[in-house]
């Protein structure tokens, strides 16, 4: 919670946690070091993914996704994972930036209106 005295806050690693909260595009930690770990879920209803893709499969479902709490610049890593089955592979389609990334979700047939999960973690520097 921003304004609370770091010595207050829980430590990890010898790091204080200086601010952690959740908002609508999900949950953040931040420590007194810089580091910041941003982390989601999101289930879709009646999703599509019918577009062949380069990779094999199919790929279609493609979705902005806002960082709950803003990197200082985009972060060191993202890592989407499918929480669903048929689904194969959930990953980035291009580099995220300190706010916001896209995320495609493929499958390894053609699903029309379906429903399905996937999560995520990303890491960096918040100042």
């Amino acid at each position: 919670t921003p304004g609370l005295e770091s010595a207050a806050m829980p430590t990890v690693g010898g790091d204080a946690v200086v601010e952690s909260g959740s908002n609508s595009d999900g949950r953040w930690l931040r420590y007194s070091s810089g580091e910041q770990f941003c982390f989601s879920r999101e289930y879709v209803i009646g999703g599509d993914i019918a577009q062949a893709s380069a990779y094999g499969g199919y790929a279609g479902f493609v979705r902005g996704v806002q960082f709950p709490a803003p990197f200082a610049s985009a972060p060191l890593d993202v890592n989407v994972t499918v929480l669903d089955a048929p689904l194969s592979a959930g990953f980035l389609r291009d580099l995220a930036t300190a706010t916001e990334f896209d995320v495609v979700v493929r499958a390894t047939s053609s699903i029309n209106s379906g429903d399905f999960g996937y999560g995520y973690t990303a890491y960096g520097q918040w100042k």
